[in-house]
């Protein structure tokens, strides 16, 4: 039964109005959003197309492969056929001369020659047979499709659109456990300076060292020290490019951003000369992103074809000073050393820039998967975790969680767990929910 309540029932009219007015705040909160969120559908469906274009060229190449492997079937089984009938010429002739030899020996006499009635009656009886199939018979070649692929030709669209609101993931982290990335070699983790970490696809960890100049691979599962390579100068950022590749930054070389294949160990499989400094990197939708010293950011293709290139407000370019970059659906974010945060759309449009008091000279940053952006600050010593629109919303890790002096983060969205490279300490990974 609804509850009813009069002019005299003053305590309930005013929670009830306030509910009330909390509600339609809340509604225009939420309007405003909704809108801002709608400038973005756009771009979301630029990459959809760009994501079937990719997908239809991806089925023209099966079909193409397809296409080949049936062409090559169809020579190999035509060649095949005419030799087993030339073959069958050839033995119906030898055959049958043979019998004709003893024939012409019986006719002259000669003692040796014997002739098996039933064997040369069932030969020309075969060769009777194969001659009619020939003289009568007409070459028959068709190519009938496989049932698969009819099924395929069948189908209306190439895949389902999926549009819905995603929870975007704002409500700030708590940590759940911490655990030290330790090798067990007895080591002094002071003279470490890991200045990028990414996580391979398989969930193997990957620290590049710039006081060691090496980039080192661990096991997910153990820890355990799996790889290492060496390198003449010092690796400054790095981020994963395919299943068993990643690319690394060397500002000092002229080659100066090399790929590393992660297949039975870590080797150079080759690597491109820029022709400006390189910093921070990261890949995201067949797109490499570049930053130099202060100034630009340069999208190229894998193989290091310039795209295009965007910079911030001209007014800094001097004071400029970017350590890192990560790239998201939405937002290009630059770790900035004088300014802290500063974020773009894809377009390269500045959106905003934070330099909150929480967190000073920023050195790292990373992207979960609902968008929210993690910074962690050799500083400050701390890391904290602001949402897509740049709001802080708070801090997720300080000194009581072992964090000494860290230099760059990575989140694992499969394992909801965040990697913090430290300087001077052990790396740490935090369990978050």
């Amino acid at each position: 039964m609804s509850k009813l309540i009069s002019h005299q029932n003053t305590e309930d009219i005013s929670s009830l109005s306030k509910q009330v007015e909390e509600g339609l705040s809340g509604l225009q909160t939420a309007r405003d959003i909704y809108k801002a969120e709608l400038t973005t559908l756009d771009f979301m469906k630029t990459k959809v197309k760009k994501k079937l274009a990719w997908f239809k060229k991806e089925m023209i190449k099966i079909l193409d492969k397809m296409e080949e492997a049936t062409l090559k079937a169809l020579e190999r089984d035509v060649s095949d056929y005419i030799t087993q009938i030339d073959h069958q010429f050839k033995e119906h002739e030898d055959e049958l001369k043979k019998h004709k030899d003893n024939f012409d020996g019986i006719k002259i006499g000669d003692q040796n020659a014997v002739i098996n009635v039933t064997e040369v009656e069932r030969l020309c009886s075969k060769t009777t047979e194969f001659v009619d199939k020939i003289k009568y018979g007409q070459f028959d070649l068709d190519f009938i499709p496989d049932a698969k692929l009819k099924e395929f030709s069948s189908c209306e669209t190439m895949g389902d659109v999926s549009i819905n609101m995603k929870r975007n993931g704002s409500k700030p982290y708590a940590i759940k456990s911490i655990e030290e990335i330790c090798d067990g070699k007895v080591e002094d983790h002071t003279t470490r300076n890991i200045s990028s970490i990414c996580i391979l696809v398989n969930g193997d960890i990957m620290l590049a060292d710039s006081f060691n100049k090496s980039v080192t691979r661990y096991k997910c599962s153990t820890f355990r020290e799996t790889a290492c390579a060496k390198f003449l100068s010092y690796p400054w950022d790095m981020c994963v490019t395919a299943s068993n590749e990643l690319a690394v930054t060397f500002p000092e070389e002229i080659r100066n951003v090399r790929f590393l294949r992660t297949v039975r160990g870590l080797k150079q499989s080759r690597s491109l000369h820029l022709r400006h400094t390189c910093r921070g990197i990261d890949y995201f939708e067949e797109e490499l992103f570049v930053t130099d010293q202060g100034i630009f950011v340069y999208i190229y293709t894998i193989d290091g074809v310039l795209l295009r290139k965007f910079s911030r407000d001209t007014t800094y370019k001097l004071q400029s000073d970017y350590r890192t970059i990560s790239v998201s659906k939405r937002l290009i974010v630059l770790i900035d050393w004088e300014e802290g945060l500063i974020a773009f759309d894809r377009e390269g449009k500045l959106l905003w820039k934070r330099n909150h008091n929480l967190i000073r000279r920023a050195s790292g940053v990373c992207f979960d998967e609902y968008g929210n952006i993690f910074i962690c600050s050799s500083r400050s010593l701390n890391i904290i975790q602001i949402d897509t629109y740049g709001t802080v919303i708070g801090e997720i890790a300080g000194t009581n969680q072992g964090i000494v002096r860290p230099t760059c983060v990575c989140f694992d969205t499969r394992k909801s767990t965040m990697i913090v490279g430290q300087q001077g300490a052990k790396t740490i990974k935090l369990k978050v929910v």
